[in-house]
């Protein structure tokens, strides 16, 4: 195997293990560092301690050029991930991950961070609570609003995850993470009747599924166009 491959693959395991980053944050870094690894040594000897800072700048550089300034972003992140790495493994002896600057991202700038609560609230009513897309609908939008989920935080759900004795909700976070919240009357009132009246009898157990068959876990972007629908709406 290829020198570059260990050190990916080394790399992997590091991530996987001592990180506990997710699988789809592992596999958004790997291809980041084989093209830098590939486009600063080639087939030659893989000799990481020769690595300098204008050997990353240059490759992010490329990268905005060659994709966005959004990708930009992404590399900085997989790249110093990989170098603290390099660190800690000795492969390096300069924490080279301080000399990455960041990128600016102007787009949408000008838009507010968050909602005020009095828009919130519009939100939530301008949901049909009558018909059974209404009322799923609304259980995911309460939650993003009073518990402040994340989108694959609320698709990562499980039917075991909600504690109705202790009136809880187990968070599955980033990696291994769980976390406890307490759930509100509100939230779990229209989850439990999303899960009573709406939900259909299958085989996944998260607690959010497609409305039509098959009926099946929902996609990455639902919260999305539930969130975009809504705001249409409202």
């Amino acid at each position: 195997m290829h020198p570059a491959a260990l050190v990916v693959r080394d790399f992997e395991a590091f991530l996987r293990s001592e990180r506990g980053l997710s699988t789809a944050t592992v596999v958004s870094y790997l291809p980041v560092v084989r093209r830098f690894l590939h486009e600063r040594f080639g087939r030659r000897a893989l000799r990481l301690e020769q690595l300098r800072a204008q050997d990353l700048h240059r490759f992010v550089v490329r990268e905005i050029q060659r994709v966005s300034r959004t990708h930009g972003r992404n590399t900085i992140t997989a790249l110093r991930s990989f170098l603290r790495f390099l660190l800690l493994r000795g492969a390096v002896q300069t924490d080279l991950a301080r000399t990455l600057p960041g990128v600016a991202t102007w787009r949408l700038s000008l838009l507010p961070r968050s909602l005020l609560p009095e828009q919130v609230e519009r939100l939530l009513a301008c949901c049909d609570r009558g018909s059974p897309s209404g009322k799923r609908d609304y259980a995911i939008l309460l939650l993003l609003a009073r518990l402040g989920l994340r989108g694959g935080e609320v698709l990562n759900m499980a039917l075991e995850d909600l504690d109705w004795e202790r009136s809880e909700l187990v968070v599955r976070g980033k990696g291994p993470r769980l976390e406890r919240l307490p759930l509100p009357a509100d939230v779990g009132a229209a989850v439990a009747r999303y899960l009573y009246e709406v939900r259909p009898p299958c085989a996944t157990r998260r607690v959010f599924v497609r409305m039509m068959a098959p009926y099946q876990d929902l996609e990455r972007s639902a919260v999305c166009c539930v969130v975009r629908r809504a705001l249409a709406r409202a």
